[in-house]
């Protein structure tokens, strides 16, 4: 009695590891989708980023702005809690520029967790000044991305910086010059587009800092980590003006006088 008790308790082992070893086996072999790796450059917009994931079958464009929308990435992301609602597109600026593995057909809020867990790992290298939020910065450095070269990164932020620090005077720099609560940057006119050519008929931004005062509703772009450093760190300048030539060599000048003789050099040249 004894040896077959025994004989069957073998048996059903052996028919349990027999079993889990073809379960095993099976999930070894089954096939893994196909991961999708896409590159996304810094300076980036939120456009730009919803057409590449859709070209690639990752998620439509509808669907990928909806969940853009998604309160309950709010609740899991400390940093969106300041963000600005009267943004155009919510996330504009926030979505990091890197290489990513996605797969066919994937839930929208999965895709946008890996873009924010990015983010949020590359943002607590850097620690935002107590006069700025994170978001303007975001907007600085998104300018730096559109205006500037990587080498003049720290000088162009120190133009944008100075005219700011003119918001607590009215608007007036330490030359007597007046005007500068507009921004006055030309990669925010056209904004959610990228120039006017691309714009609709009488489309007016309200982005557009040469028509508003401060700083406009959000960034423009997704800046990557070195603008979002230059951003908070500018160079010491007295610097308010800037401007590229068909090279984008950039030049600087402190009065307004100074900024026209350069304009006027590079469009002889």
């Amino acid at each position: 009695m004894i040896i077959n008790i025994r004989k069957n308790l073998i048996g059903i082992l052996l028919l349990s590891i027999f079993v889990f070893s073809l379960f095993f086996l099976k999930s070894f072999f089954k096939k893994k989708p196909d991961l999708i790796r896409i590159t996304f450059r810094e300076g980036i917009n939120i456009h730009e980023i919803a057409d590449l994931l859709q070209q690639n079958g990752i998620v439509q464009k509808g669907d990928f702005f909806k969940a853009c929308d998604s309160e309950s990435l709010k609740d899991e992301f400390e940093f969106l809690k300041d963000e600005s609602k009267s943004k155009y597109f919510a996330l504009e600026g926030y979505l990091f520029p890197d290489t990513y593995d996605f797969v066919k057909n994937e839930d929208p809020i999965l895709v946008l967790k890996k873009f924010l867990k990015n983010f949020e790992s590359k943002i607590k290298k850097v620690r935002i000044p107590s006069e700025f939020s994170l978001e303007q910065i975001l907007i600085i450095a998104s300018v730096l991305e559109a205006e500037s070269t990587l080498e003049d990164g720290p000088m162009v932020s120190s133009v944008i910086h100075n005219r700011i620090k003119t918001f607590e005077s009215g608007g007036k720099n330490k030359f007597g010059e007046y005007g500068f609560k507009r921004l006055q940057l030309e990669s925010t006119m056209y904004y959610p587009y990228r120039s006017k050519d691309e714009c609709p008929p009488d489309f007016k931004s309200a982005y557009n800092t040469y028509e508003i005062e401060g700083f406009p509703p959000g960034p423009i772009n997704s800046p990557g980590l070195k603008f979002i450093i230059d951003a908070i760190n500018p160079a010491q300048s007295d610097y308010f003006y800037f401007c590229n030539d068909k090279d984008r060599k950039i030049y600087f000048a402190k009065s307004f006088k100074d900024h026209v003789n350069i304009l006027k050099k590079i469009n002889k040249s």
